[in-house]
């Protein structure tokens, strides 16, 4: 019988709606529980997480008062709180899947950094004022952790050409569509919508998704979804300036059946961002044999090429005109769609846990 490796698991960052990030968080360790029993995990959560559901979670989970949602508490969580933590639990390595971790530690760290945003293109950072804080906090954990997890391979390249870490210390390993591939089998269009979600960070380019809507002739103009905003929806505006409250519908974050159903339903899910480190829905899109519209930035071209139908995101009429053009030759159109599905079927939360469990072992 073999002993257990201990490992903290930062989860300070997780609140339950930070999109991409909790999904490859949720679905990671649950599937990390079915796969192995080398690793007893115990996670350090926000105080969000303790309103929950935390049964994903493959060991116990220890709730801070800190949280998750505010930035500043965030950052003292990941200062103080996690080596406080951790010199009590004495654990072999800490997890941080979230971007941030210590800026020292007398134990060894494995820091999923999921794209270089701040780095790379800083004047689509989130928050500008956090800049300097945020790579101040990602070079100092990216400099002690033993080894670097990023989601992709335009990701990692990225990490290497601006925040200058060897490559030898990284580790491309995909996410996956949270859609079960041997359910999601219908290829009818069934409402003359598209689909599109996200948070309402720059990056994710909403105000050219909307102006190209806006030029499109409203005889034509089909109706466009947007899941992931909140109860100020900064969107709104931008729909009425646009004149598209007939033609737009902006949705919170909603339920993983409740966006199974709408890309099911969907005639075709579009993507207008300007960087990502990886894209759930152009997963979920090939998983649910739906027309893929992207942006054409470099991870679109590694997870979809020959798949998305690809526009440039700076102009919104190459987004109008992919929107009205896409399905002009129906044979082309079905060929993509097989392709992307077989495709979707390469990616897997099972291939995610067992090639993050290969980093562990080498820590």
């Amino acid at each position: 019988m073999h002993t257990q490796k201990k490992v903290l698991v930062d989860l300070l960052s997780y609140t339950g709606s930070k999109g991409g990030t909790d999904v490859y968080i949720r679905n990671l360790y649950a599937k990390l529980g079915q796969v192995t029993d080398k690793f007893e995990f115990v996670g350090l959560a926000s105080r969000e997480a303790i309103k929950l559901d935390m049964s994903w979670f493959p060991g116990t989970i220890n709730y801070s008062r800190l949280s998750g949602r505010n930035k500043v508490s965030w950052a003292i969580g990941e200062i103080v709180a996690v080596n406080w933590f951790a010199n009590r639990l004495k654990p072999n390595f800490i997890h941080c899947p979230a971007n941030f971790g210590p800026l020292t530690s007398k134990f060894p760290i494995v820091l999923t950094l999921h794209d270089a945003l701040y780095w790379a293109k800083p004047h689509l950072a989130p928050n500008r004022f956090l800049l300097f804080g945020v790579r101040f906090m990602q070079r100092c954990t990216s400099r002690i952790c033993k080894a670097v997890i990023t989601d992709s391979v335009s990701s990692l390249q990225e990490i290497v050409l601006h925040m200058g870490i060897s490559p030898s210390k990284i580790t491309p390993v995909y996410l996956a569509s949270d859609f079960n591939s041997n359910h999601v089998r219908s290829t009818a269009f069934c409402s003359n919508y598209f689909l599109a979600g996200g948070n309402r960070f720059r990056h994710k380019n909403w105000d050219n998704l909307l102006r190209a809507w806006s030029l499109i002739n409203p005889e034509h103009r089909p109706k466009l979804i947007v899941t992931g905003g909140g109860k100020r929806d900064p969107l709104t505006k931008l729909v009425q300036n646009h004149s598209l409250t007939n033609n737009v519908q902006l949705l919170a974050w909603v339920s993983e059946s409740e966006l199974e159903r709408l890309y099911l339903n969907a005639s075709g899910v579009v993507i207008p961002s300007l960087f990502e480190g990886f894209s759930l829905p152009v997963m979920q899109a090939m998983a649910a044999r739906k027309p893929l519209l992207a942006s054409d930035i470099p991870v679109h071209r590694e997870l979809a090429e020959n798949v998305a139908f690809f526009f440039d995101p700076n102009s919104p009429e190459s987004i109008a005109e992919a929107i009205l053009g896409y399905n002009k030759d129906s044979e082309a159109l079905d060929t993509r769609l097989k392709l992307g599905f077989e495709k979707s079927k390469d990616f897997s939360w099972a291939l995610c846990a067992t090639e993050t469990l290969a980093v562990f072992d080498r820590v």
